[in-house]
Order: structure tokens, then C-alpha cells, then sequence
């Protein structure tokens, strides 16, 4: 809050203005806005929107796609194929069991909630079951 002289100042009374700071928490592309003020002005508020000073662009957004790798028990590697970066947990799992025959029904596909949203990254965990002998881990 800043008074009539543009001081900081933690009356509500003496302020003539208030300045909010906006922060993004999904990736987009283009530019975010550096700040939001509201102005008081006899009985009416001015709203103005400030662009970034310096041109701050979000992160680019995720986008693109992965593909996941493992070796069965006697050495053959199977991959899936292009899984693109938003596909839901279910269908990596789908995925995974059509593409590598021997994780049929022993993979399960875990969310760990690590980024808020797809754009920002992706992250899940491979739990594995019931597979007998040693099994080079899975690549993605």
C-alpha cells in the first residue's frame, strides 16, 4: 500500500494505492504481466495492468514426446512407442503392457505428484510385480 506521496505505508486509511504481484504457476507461452495496481480515486478504483519491465517470458511449456525402453530377463530390449508428454498415467500403463509383452500385468504406472501441471513437467513412478530373475530397469 502507498499513501498520497507514494510512501509505503500499513494503513488502509492513508492508502491511495495498491500494488499486487502476480505469480504464474503454469508455464505458458508468451508473456506474463509484472504487476496489477488499483488506484482509489474518490469513490472509484483505476485498475492498470504493468507488462514485465525487462520482457520476462514464462518457460516455454512442455511439449514433445517420450518413449519407454526395458530389457526382459533374456536380454530382448522392447520400446514403446512416441508417448506424447500429457498422456494420462492409464494409458502409459496401456501402453507399456501393449508395447512390452513380459510387464503385462506387472507394471503399475504411479502418479508422485511432483509438477502441479503437465506443462510445467511430468513425473510418475514404475512399480513393478511379480517378475521372476533379474530385469534391467526400464528407460523412459
Amino acid at each position: 500500500m502507498y499513501d498520497a506521496n507514494l510512501a509505503v505505508t500499513t494503513s488502509a486509511v492513508d492508502a491511495k494505492s495498491y500494488n499486487y504481484q502476480v505469480q504464474l504457476l503454469r508455464q505458458i507461452t508468451g508473456y506474463s504481466i509484472n504487476s496489477i495496481s488499483a488506484t482509489k480515486v474518490g469513490t472509484n478504483a483505476t485498475i492498470a495492468i504493468t507488462p514485465p519491465l525487462k520482457g520476462i517470458k514464462s518457460s516455454a511449456p512442455l511439449n514433445g514426446s517420450y518413449a519407454i525402453v526395458c530389457t526382459d530377463p533374456r536380454g530382448k530390449v522392447w520400446t514403446t512407442p512416441d508417448i506424447k508428454y500429457n498422456t494420462g498415467l492409464h494409458w502409459v500403463q496401456n501402453i507399456m503392457t501393449n508395447s512390452i509383452p513380459f510387464l503385462a500385468d506387472q507394471v503399475d504406472v504411479l502418479p508422485d505428484y511432483r509438477f502441479r501441471y503437465p506443462e510445467n513437467g511430468i513425473s510418475f513412478m514404475l512399480k513393478f510385480s511379480g517378475i521372476k530373475g533379474d530385469v534391467t530397469p526400464c528407460t523412459i
